[in-house]
């Protein structure tokens, strides 16, 4: 494959008409003159439409991703110290409050009842924003869908489609 890359190209009108059709490809902000490029490093994927919806949608998507699996991180974390935070056989653990060994299991249930409430909740927000930002999309930007063609001045004689 690095060879291929190497070589010189057999055909440059395609090359010519590969690489124009790259440019016409990406992204541009047709609310400027020119219709630069999108800025590589102030675009704002998660906040921004650049193409439509779903590229915002996804990278959302990713984000919320990132975060569930951080908030799930540390309460996993906190329920693996729970132990350690209780009476054991060696005397007390210096905290102000430790947890007494006989009360250690209706801790952990509490904890797990916790993170699976804390991931709900977090998944519903995230849900909602989802919804939000599609039916802003429907509102504010233009669809094809809101657009109808009417055609007019058919001949009355036309049966079929073939005909007109």
């Amino acid at each position: 494959f690095c060879c291929l890359g190497l070589s010189s190209a057999r055909a440059p009108g395609v090359l010519r008409e590969v690489l124009a059709h790259r440019r016409r490809a990406k992204v541009h902000d047709y609310s400027l003159p020119g219709n630069p490029f999108y800025s590589y490093d102030d675009t704002s994927v998660r906040r921004q439409s650049i193409s439509g919806v779903a590229p915002l949608l996804y990278f959302r998507f990713v984000a919320f991703l990132v975060l569930l699996c951080f908030v799930i991180f540390l309460l996993l974390l906190v329920g693996l110290l729970l132990p350690q935070l209780s009476e054991g056989d060696k005397g007390v653990v210096p905290l102000p409050k430790a947890l007494p060994k006989k009360n250690l299991g209706a801790a952990e249930t509490g904890h797990a009842i916790a993170l699976y409430v804390l991931c709900i909740i977090i998944v519903v927000h995230w849900m909602t924003n989802q919804n939000r930002t599609v039916k802003h999309d429907v509102e504010e930007e233009p669809h094809l869908r809101n657009y109808a063609l009417v055609a007019e001045g058919f001949p009355k004689s036309a049966r079929s489609p073939h005909e007109v």
